[in-house]
C-alpha cells in the first residue's frame, strides 16, 4: 500500500523535519466499509458491519467528500451514541472522526481517535496498519515524538515495508528526542536509496552526525553539500566550522578565504570571522588587509573595537604606522580614555613621548579609565622625557594616589629629588640621573 504524505508548516525549532500527512479517506483504503471487502482478508475474525453503521459510515464519507465537517462530525456523534455498535463498527467510528479532524487540522484530537481505534483492536490487519501510519504522523504534527516512535515500531513489527517516509519519520522522531545513534540507520538508508544526495537528506545525516560529535563524517557530508550546492553559504561557514572542531585550522581557513574570493561572505560577522581565522593562524597581514579593505568598503563597521582590532592587526605584522594611525582613529571614536591609555603606552614603548604626552593627557581628560594611576604615570614618564620636570612631579603625585600604581610613581618621585640634589641649582635639565633613560 503507498502511504503517501502532505507537507505540514512547521515550527523555526522542527522546519527540516519532513512531517507529511496525507489520510486515505474512501472505500477500502479507510478500513474496509462493507462485509464484503472485510471477507477477502485473510484472517479468522470476520469484520461484520450492520446496515445502521454502514450507512452512517457512508454519509460521513459523502459529507467528507464535500468538505462538510461539521455534518460529518454529528453524524459520527449519532453513531456513537448507538450502545449496540460491535468492536469492529466502534473501530471505523474512531477511524473516521480521526479523518475528519486531521482534515480540519486538529491533530491533537486526531490523534486521540485513532489510538481509541486502535483500542479495540477490531480491524483487518491492512485497516490497523492504515491507523498506525496516520497516528505516527499525528504524534509527529503534534511533537509527541516518543509516542511517534512507539506506533511507527508498531506497524514495522506488522512486517510493514519501512519506505522513504518512514525513514523520514524515525529519524526525525529521534533526532527530536536525542535518540541519535537510533535516527542513524533511518537516516542512512534515505542516503542508501536510489537518489542518496537529495539535500534533505544530507542535512538530516548532517544534523545527526554533528550532534553525535563525528566531525570527520560531517566534513564529507558537508564537502558534497558545498560541491551540490555552492552557493548556499552556510554550507562554507559550517564546513569552516567543522573543521576547525576537528582541529584543522588551516582548512578552515582555506574554506573561508574561498568563500570569500568567490563573493559568498558578505555580512560582517562572516567577515570578522576569516579576520579572526587569519589572525589565528598568525598571517596578521592578511587579517589587517582585509579589515582595512572590508572598513574602507563599509561592510565592517568603523567602531573602535575593529579599528583597535587592525591596529593590533597592523602592529603584529610590524607595521608600527598604520598601527598608530589605526589606534589614534579608534582613541577618536571611543567612549572614555581607555584607548588613549593604550595608546599612550604604544607611543612610550615607541619613545615617541611628545605624542605619549598628548596621548595620555587626552585618556585623563576623557576619564573612565579602569586604571586611572597607569595614565598617570604614562603622562609623568612623559612629561619627565620631555623635560616638563615639574608637569613630571604633579602627574607622578596623583599616580602616588592609586593603589596600583602607587609604588611605581613613588620611585619616580624619589629618583627625581636624587636626581635634582645631584644637580647644579639652575641646570636641572641637564642632569638625567634616572637609570634606563637617555640624556636630553
Amino acid at each position: 500500500m503507498n502511504y503517501g504524505l502532505l507537507k505540514i508548516k512547521r515550527s523555526p525549532a522542527t522546519r527540516w523535519l519532513w512531517l507529511l500527512v496525507l489520510l486515505s479517506f474512501c472505500g477500502s483504503a479507510c478500513g474496509v466499509r462493507s462485509s464484503k471487502s472485510e471477507a477477502e482478508e485473510p484472517e479468522e475474525r470476520s469484520y461484520v458491519v450492520g446496515r445502521f453503521a454502514f450507512k452512517r459510515l457512508e454519509k460521513v464519507d459523502n459529507a467528507v467528500a464535500k468538505k462538510e465537517y461539521v455534518e460529518a462530525q454529528g453524524l459520527l456523534d449519532e453513531l456513537a451514541e448507538n450502545e449496540e455498535l460491535n468492536p469492529h463498527e466502534r473501530a471505523l467510528m474512531h477511524q473516521s472522526r480521526g479523518q475528519v479532524l486531521a482534515l480540519q487540522k486538529k491533530y491533537a484530537g486526531a490523534a486521540e481517535s485513532f489510538a481509541k481505534c486502535l483500542e479495540q483492536d477490531a480491524l483487518s490487519p491492512e485497516s490497523t496498519a492504515n491507523v498506525q501510519y496516520n497516528l505516527g504522523q499525528m504524534y509527529m504534527v503534534t511533537e509527541q515524538y516518543g509516542a511517534a516512535i512507539a506506533v511507527m515500531e508498531q506497524f514495522l513489527a506488522g512486517g510493514r515495508e519501512a519506505t522513504h517516509q518512514i525513514h523520514q519519520m524515525l529519524a526525525g522522531a529521534h533526532v527530536q528526542e536525542g535518540t541519535f545513534e537510533k535516527a542513524l540507520p533511518h537516516a542512512q538508508a534515505l542516503l542508501d536509496e536510489e537518489d542518496p544526495d537529495t539535500e534533505a537528506s544530507l542535512q538530516l545525516m548532517l544534523a545527526i552526525r554533528v550532534q553525535l560529535k563525528q566531525y570527520g563524517e560531517a566534513i564529507t557530508l558537508l564537502k558534497t553539500l558545498v560541491h551540490r550546492f555552492p552557493e548556499k553559504k552556510s554550507y562554507w561557514m559550517q564546513l569552516s566550522a567543522a573543521y576547525a572542531q576537528n582541529e584543522q585550522n588551516d582548512r578552515a581557513l582555506a574554506t573561508l578565504a574561498l568563500a570569500y574570493k568567490q563573493g559568498y561572505l558578505e555580512e560582517e560577522g562572516e567577515l570578522m570571522q576569516l579576520v579572526h581565522r587569519y589572525l589565528g593562524e598568525g598571517l596578521p597581514l592578511k587579517g589587517a588587509t582585509l579589515l582595512a579593505t572590508e572598513m574602507k568598503d563599509k561592510r565592517i563597521a568603523r567602531s573602535a573595537k575593529t579599528l583597535e582590532l587592525l591596529a593590533n592587526a597592523w602592529m603584529a605584522a610590524r607595521r608600527v604606522e598604520e598601527a598608530l594611525a589605526a589606534m589614534e582613529a579608534a582613541a577618536e571614536v571611543a567612549k572614555g580614555g581607555e584607548v588613549y591609555l593604550r595608546l599612550a603606552q604604544v607611543y612610550a614603548q615607541e619613545e615617541l613621548w611628545v605624542r605619549a604626552a598628548q596621548a595620555a593627557s587626552r585618556a585623563v581628560s576623557r576619564g573612565k579609565l579602569k586604571d586611572a594611576g597607569s595614565a598617570y604615570l604614562v603622562l609623568g614618564m612623559a612629561h619627565y622625557q620631555n623635560g616638563a620636570r615639574s608637569a613630571a612631579r604633579e602627574a607622578f603625585a596623583k599616580a602616588r594616589s592609586h593603589a596600583k600604581s602607587q609604588a611605581a610613581a613613588q620611585q619616580w618621585l624619589d629618583a627625581m629629588q636624587k636626581e635634582q640634589d645631584s644637580c647644579p641649582t639652575g641646570n636641572e635639565a641637564a642632569c638625567h640621573l634616572i637609570p634606563g633613560h637617555k640624556k636630553m
